[in-house]
């Protein structure tokens, strides 16, 4: 979705002698509004933005030169392994450290970053935020670097990208639909899924439509095993998935347009590649012409058109990547390629276009409703 920034108003029409006042206010209002994503970062790490320093250790006086006719002391039993009981004290002490990169201070990141304090138990959590800036990702690097963080999860695709890069941490990433763009499940990095499972999407949708049996999904490239997962999941509900693969836009709503007589309704998926703000517009609208059920992944699209939302929940995508954090980082000749599911979802639907499609609307399901997984 675009991201609105605050405007610049221009003050020009004032008298020549308040210029230099006028341009005093809009210094401040601009550093202002700059702050802002800084100071919310803040308040959401609370005290845990400040790494952690271990006290100095005290510097032992020079030795004296031993005299000639000291008496040696009586024997005493050697010291335990050094490694071994600096781990083990460090491991009792020391909860382990974590560095939140968020690619932009929006809710759907700022919400998890939240979550992940909340939930995290002992683990010092400091956040660090991009602000949407790829101009930025040296310096906040730098940053995540001198707090001296055991693990970094990244928010979003940019900050997934800068830790593939920048990060010697191994590195947890989640909110990125995409990631294999970016190859980032190579070189340890982890990741957990976007949306959830499609079984429960699809419970989720029979429930609202009981009687559906053909339903579409548009993707781009290189998603073939989400079409395999989202074909036996439809399979097992005894329906029928059409999937077709774009490489733009334009041609996502010239096969949507294509495909609606064959179909009841469509998977949206939140793929930017082939998706934009004019084409899901006149997606919507066509599918309203056309009673297509459209099933969305952001609850903002119900007001343009979609029938039910389906996203994951903050709290179940913090406990999945506070799982992998917890888990041994994987060898190298570990196998890659997978996302770890979520086992969580919130469904929202419009109610007023389900009755108008003739849908039977069940009480809870017109309701903001969390379903988990068996």
């Amino acid at each position: 979705m675009e991201r609105l920034r605050e405007p610049r108003f221009d003050d020009s029409e004032h008298e020549t002698r308040h210029e230099d006042q006028d341009i005093e206010k809009r210094l401040a209002r601009d550093i202002a509004r700059r702050a802002r994503p800084l100071l919310a970062c803040l308040l959401l790490a609370g005290c845990s933005a400040i790494p952690y320093e271990p006290a100095d250790q005290p510097v032992p006086a020079e030795a004296e030169p031993p005299a000639p006719a000291r008496v040696e002391p009586p024997p005493v039993a050697p010291p335990p392994p050094p490694a071994a009981s600096t781990d083990a004290s460090r491991s009792e002490s020391e909860p382990p450290s974590v560095a939140v990169l968020v690619s932009d201070s929006i809710p759907a990141y700022n919400g998890i970053a939240a979550a992940l304090t909340e939930v995290g138990g002992e683990r010092r959590i400091a956040v660090f935020d991009l602000d949407g800036d790829p101009a930025q990702v040296g310096a906040v690097m730098e940053k995540v670097r001198e707090s001296g963080s055991d693990q970094l999860v990244a928010i979003g695709l940019l900050a997934a990208r800068a830790g593939l890069e920048y990060s010697e941490s191994p590195v947890v990433f989640c909110q990125v639909f995409n990631h294999q763009d970016d190859n980032l499940l190579a070189s340890g990095s982890r990741g957990v899924a976007l949306v959830p499972p499609f079984s429960m999407q699809l419970e989720a949708w029979q429930a609202l439509s009981p009687q559906l049996r053909r339903i579409g999904v548009i993707t781009g490239p290189g998603h073939e095993e989400l079409i395999r997962e989202a074909t036996a999941a439809a399979r097992s509900a005894g329906i029928e998935l059409v999937s077709r693969v774009v490489k733009s836009d334009k041609e996502t709503l010239y096969v949507f347009k294509r495909l609606v007589p064959e179909i009841e309704g469509l998977w949206l998926l939140p793929d930017n590649r082939i998706l934009s703000p004019n084409v899901l517009r006149e997606l919507m609208q066509y599918s309203r012409k056309h009673n297509q059920q459209i099933v969305a992944f952001n609850p903002a699209l119900l007001e343009w058109g979609a029938v039910m939302s389906v996203t994951a929940t903050d709290t179940d995508v913090a406990r999945q990547v506070l799982g992998l954090i917890d888990e041994p980082a994987p060898r190298g000749d570990a196998k890659t390629g997978t996302l770890t599911p979520l086992t969580e979802m919130h469904v929202e639907v419009n109610e007023a276009l389900a009755r108008r499609l003739g849908l039977d609307v069940p009480g809870q399901a017109a309701q903001r409703i969390t379903a988990r997984a068996d």
